[in-house]
């Protein structure tokens, strides 16, 4: 029973000092949701806690917990062997928990997908793409990718890749003002002055080029507007020469 008490007061005293740093967090933090820190202390604490109540059930039934463990080394250095793909995800949740690069609510683009972050766990990073998609992202494949953080980079940009036909492409400098005609109504939400268009290939039957515009704030509802309003007036000049 002593050592039940001596488990019982360990849990109390983590819950109270969770709480206690997370009030004081948060006020000199001024925030109000959950962030890396917090979820990294949460994660931190439901482990410590669920390792003193496995300790505790040892000790209701009367095991001896270093003849437990002892006994059970082989073994568990066995799963930890199989195991070693989800320990290191774990880890590499702990490391992006307790890093500045990536927050929740960031906007990013890491390999191919490109969303915004909603959550970290130890074993995924939690994304919602453009298309309203959730996706998980393993851990190990997050720390071992390219990030693109476009909430902490110092430009916002709406960009895409479009095939001219040599038609369009004949004309480069009327084409971009054409472009930039179609997005002149959002002046308000994007720098007008910086849209630019740049040739990044030339193919047999078209030319690949890139339009990139600034905007004022990081908003992928913006962003998609852009490109909606480019598709569409370049889905109307391929009509126009055809």
């Amino acid at each position: 029973m002593n050592d039940l008490l001596i488990f019982g007061v360990l849990i109390l005293s983590i819950l109270v000092l969770r709480f206690v740093v997370f009030r004081l967090y948060k006020a000199r933090k001024n925030i109000s949701t959950n962030d890396n820190f917090i979820i990294g202390i949460n994660t931190i604490s439901f482990i410590v806690i669920a390792s003193i109540l496995f300790l505790s059930f040892l000790a209701l039934i009367d095991v001896n917990v270093k003849q437990f463990f002892t006994s059970i080394s082989i073994i568990a250095a066995a799963i930890a062997i199989l195991s070693k793909d989800y320990f290191s995800n774990a880890i590499n949740g702990m490391i992006l928990m307790f890093n500045s690069h990536i927050n929740i609510d960031d906007y990013v683009r890491i390999g191919d997908v490109k969303g915004k972050i909603t959550h970290l766990t130890l074993m995924n990073v939690h994304l919602v793409n453009e298309e309203g998609d959730l996706v998980l992202i393993p851990n190990n494949l997050v720390l071992a990718t390219q990030i693109v953080n476009y909430t902490k980079g110092e430009t916002r940009k709406a960009q895409l890749e479009l095939p001219l036909s040599p038609a369009m492409a004949i004309d480069i400098a009327q084409t971009e003002l054409l472009f930039k005609e179609a997005i002149k109504d959002l002046n308000h939400k994007a720098i007008i002055s910086s849209f630019n268009i740049r040739i990044i290939a030339i193919e047999k039957d078209a030319v690949v080029v890139k339009l990139a515009l600034l905007l004022h704030e990081n908003d992928a509802e913006t962003e998609k507007e852009v490109r909606r309003k480019w598709l569409s007036k370049w889905a109307q000049l391929k009509k126009s020469l055809n």
